[in-house]
């Protein structure tokens, strides 16, 4: 609250301040409380040789810059504050996007589409690293950014994917699938390959990454066929 001191040489709240401002010849003063972001900040004081200089109007006028004082350090703090987290966003999105490029695998960010019932109907891309524009077999220059999934890749309707992608949003549940069967056409070329696919959830959107394990399964496939043919010679040696 304000604190006028209407005499110092007699007031005796004044007695700590009276010697010194004596020897300045002040006589009265007033004293007004300043705020940063709703904190008490400081005092603004003012002075004056005459003892009752500081009457109710002027009273009123010093308390209206006290008040606009603490407004205009409330402003330079959240300012500041704004800043300061604006300039943490920016090194957070920076760390992000180096670590997201320097990626082998595929990563996108795909935000969710909503019908008018709330069901999710389709994803719309808001991220894709450079892995996942060759792994779509598109130049970077074919932006992803804004286009839908199903436009891109409408297998996932029919495979089930756009289901399983869109409960791993309601649910935030992790998303972990391996072997994957899906075909598809990419680059103008259809194509069937085998994924291994991990997602999670981030607000209303899904972030995805997958790798491409057709060569394995195929690897696998044909040792296990080499195996069965070993086998089956090794039987007939048997019997012979």
């Amino acid at each position: 609250a304000t604190m006028c001191g209407d005499d110092i040489a007699t007031d005796p709240r004044m007695e700590p301040w009276r010697t010194n401002a004596g020897a300045h010849g002040f006589r009265s003063s007033i004293g007004l409380p300043l705020y940063k972001a709703n904190e008490l900040f400081g005092v603004l004081t003012a002075y004056a040789e005459q003892a009752n200089r500081f009457d109710a109007s002027e009273i009123e006028l010093l308390e209206e810059l006290a008040r606009d004082v603490s407004f205009g350090l409330t402003t330079l703090a959240e300012t500041e504050e704004r800043q300061k987290v604006q300039a943490a966003l920016s090194a957070s999105e920076q760390r992000f996007l180096i670590t997201a490029e320097v990626l082998l695998d595929p990563f996108v960010i795909m935000r969710a589409v909503r019908d008018t019932s709330g069901k999710i109907v389709d994803f719309v891309y808001e991220f894709a690293n450079e892995a996942a524009y060759d792994a779509n077999h598109i130049p970077r220059s074919d932006d992803l950014i804004g286009r839908s999934l199903l436009a891109f890749l409408p297998e996932h309707e029919g495979s089930g994917l756009l289901e399983t992608y869109a409960n791993t949003v309601e649910s935030g549940e992790p998303l972990i699938l391996d072997d994957i069967d899906y075909e598809d056409v990419w680059g103008g070329e259809r194509m069937q390959r085998v994924f291994d696919i991990r997602g999670r959830k981030t607000g209303d959107a899904i972030a995805l990454t997958w790798r491409d394990v057709t060569e394995r399964r195929h690897a696998e496939r044909r040792r296990a066929e080499e195996l069965a043919a070993r086998v089956e010679e090794r039987t007939a040696q048997l019997q012979a």
